[in-house]
């Protein structure tokens, strides 16, 4: 594995064994140490545990993480609940089963408020006689008639996909611009803001773009709108990528080709041991921004 901008992990998650459980766990802090990077690793979700652990240590993490799935995807969409407990505290955590059949425990008040599937839940709390529980009360309505439950749940289906968690080498992909400025402000840096940045500088120092003005008399009579938007992305080393593109739904398909092939890591690992072990140069090159 290169090296990472030591300040690019924060906000890296992964799944952390704890206690004999799995938690999701985030960086949430880069502590200034002398000789060794260290940082503040969150188990579980905001006022959960907290631990040290050092840059070495993410690093090994990251190339595992790497190793098993080549495009370093994964998106946490909630499948079901699989089982319940009441901490010292008072407080509820779920088992909760993800699609990708990975299986955490979630605080019952996060998963509540993140949406992961209230109307899922609040069946959960029924047949295992929680609703009457404090901090089940809440989800009652959902299933208060079966026809109200049928409603709910036919419109949770439909946000499902939708409403789902995307990480790409375990740092959240941001689904808006308005989700990019939170987890900016949420991590305490502006990676995703720098990479917007970036992107909009080259658009222009490479004259993407002509201004026409606000003025309709401009407008060639062959002119169709065609909005754009960003689309975020995480590279391997985790450097954030923002890219303008344009709604291709909204214009006609191309005659030529535009797919854009990716090497895996594994792959292209291949390829540069295959070339030392017979005393071969490697050469490479970049594509600024296509």
């Amino acid at each position: 594995m290169g090296s990472i901008d030591p300040d690019d992990l924060v906000g890296y998650n992964f799944i952390k064994p704890y206690q004999g459980s799995n938690y999701r766990s985030e960086v949430v802090e880069r502590l200034n140490e002398l000789d060794n990077s260290k940082y503040k690793l969150r188990i579980g979700e905001e006022g959960g545990r907290e631990e040290i652990i050092t840059y070495n240590d993410l690093l090994s993490m990251i190339d595992q993480e790497s190793e098993a799935s080549d495009d370093g995807e994964k998106r946490w969409l909630f499948n079901e609940v699989k089982d319940h407990r009441l901490l010292p505290n008072k407080k509820w955590e779920l088992l909760i089963q993800w699609d990708n059949g990975e299986e955490t425990w979630e605080p019952l008040s996060v998963s509540v408020m993140r949406g992961e599937d209230p109307v899922s839940i609040a069946r959960y709390g029924q047949e295992n006689h929680l609703l009457n529980e404090p901090g089940w009360k809440r989800l009652k309505h959902f299933v208060k008639t079966n026809k109200r439950y049928v409603r709910y749940m036919r419109q949770a289906r439909a946000q499902k996909k939708s409403s789902a968690t995307h990480f790409k080498f375990g740092v959240q992909v941001p689904q808006s611009y308005a989700q990019a400025m939170a987890l900016d402000k949420r991590n305490g840096n502006t990676l995703w803001a720098d990479a917007i940045e970036k992107e909009f500088g080259q658009l222009h120092a490479y004259k993407t773009f002509e201004d026409m003005g606000v003025n309709k008399a401009a407008v060639p009579p062959d002119y169709k709108t065609v909005r754009v938007h960003l689309v975020f992305d995480v590279k391997y080393d985790l450097r954030r990528k923002a890219r303008l593109v344009a709604g291709g739904h909204l214009t006609e398909d191309p005659d030529d080709a535009v797919y854009s092939g990716i090497a895996s890591l594994r792959s292209i690992r291949m390829c540069l041991f295959l070339g030392e072990w017979n005393g071969l140069t490697t050469v490479v090159g970049d594509v600024g921004n296509a």
